[in-house]
């Protein structure tokens, strides 16, 4: 878990040898390009693939719902709403797409990127060989290193337990290349301090264990692999992805509390959970009047066709 310059001139201590890198009164404020004073939490942006993009969240909440609307529900703070910058076509074409993910983002001047898949499909996917699999996560760490902010990223997850359900086996990167590349990461962020890496992978190991995960104070009881991943065994339940952006929000906490006063952001999964499917009442009301309307009509034409 490693800061950044951007991020270590909030946090720095008063120094005379280094006056320009002093945390403002505030402590966790400081101005940003404009001269104003800006949060971490100010313009938060989301690049990623499919389970930040949302990937049938729709059907369980009713209304088109991603990592995006749930850190809305979850930060506190008033400030602008996060950017969505996610693409769910990531693993078609990561080099184009993702370079499209982290163009939009950049367009936002964000003070605070989550990563969270976005590496994925720069490693898993069908790629001609393990070799390059390893060039291609290069070329995503180097998309990354655009932005100036800090970055909440994760290492490349095993999620083998998809294979035949939404995954192929030729997909999946072999046990030595996972470890490369993860070493590889690391490396990546040791030597930035704006790069903070977020520990899903063995919050995801152990989910799929059944064990309970403490996430600050909330508890995620044993046996509660189906409310953090969908059956494909790849995407994450709204929940899940709740617990994810706790997870990642918790991270940065701790390497830096007062960058997030605990009273701006929502740390209960469930009572995020619950906010978000509560602002998709609109979607979920005007699907059933439509429902109800293509049933009305059918049942007319029945009629019709009964004389």
């Amino acid at each position: 878990m490693i800061l950044s310059l951007s991020l270590a001139c909030l946090l720095a201590p008063a120094s005379p040898a280094a006056s320009s890198l002093q945390s403002p009164p505030s402590g966790h404020r400081a101005p940003d390009e404009t001269g104003e004073v800006a949060s971490v939490l100010d313009r938060v942006a989301v690049v990623g693939a499919s389970a930040s993009a949302g990937f049938q969240l729709g059907r369980e909440v009713g209304g088109h719902t991603n990592l995006a609307d749930v850190l809305d529900a979850m930060i506190q703070t008033g400030g602008s709403q996060a950017v969505d910058a996610a693409s769910s076509s990531l693993f078609m074409d990561p080099r184009r797409v993702g370079a499209g993910c982290v163009e939009r983002a950049l367009e936002a001047k964000p003070t605070l990127v989550l990563a969270l898949d976005f590496l994925f499909w720069f490693t898993y996917g069908r790629i001609d060989s393990e070799a390059e699999r390893l060039a291609l996560l290069d070329e995503g760490l180097v998309l990354l290193d655009r932005f100036p902010c800090p970055i909440l990223l994760t290492e490349i997850p095993d999620m083998s337990a998809s294979v035949g359900k939404m995954l192929s086996r030729r997909s999946v990167p072999s046990e030595e290349t996972m470890k490369a590349a993860n070493a590889r990461i690391r490396s990546w962020a040791k030597k930035r301090k704006r790069a903070i890496l977020v520990p899903m992978s063995s919050f995801l190991d152990r989910v799929r264990r059944g064990e309970e995960v403490r996430l600050g104070e909330y508890v995620l009881p044993e046996g509660s692999t189906r409310r953090v991943l969908q059956p494909d065994e790849l995407h994450p339940t709204l929940q899940g992805l709740a617990s994810l952006a706790v997870l990642a929000f918790h991270t940065l906490r701790e390497e830096s509390p007062h960058l997030i006063p605990e009273e701006s952001v929502l740390w209960d999964p469930v009572e995020i959970s619950a906010l978000v499917f509560a602002s998709r009442e609109p979607e979920r009301k005007a699907a059933e009047e439509r429902r109800l309307e293509r049933e009305r009509r059918r049942a007319e034409r029945e009629k019709a066709d009964a004389r």
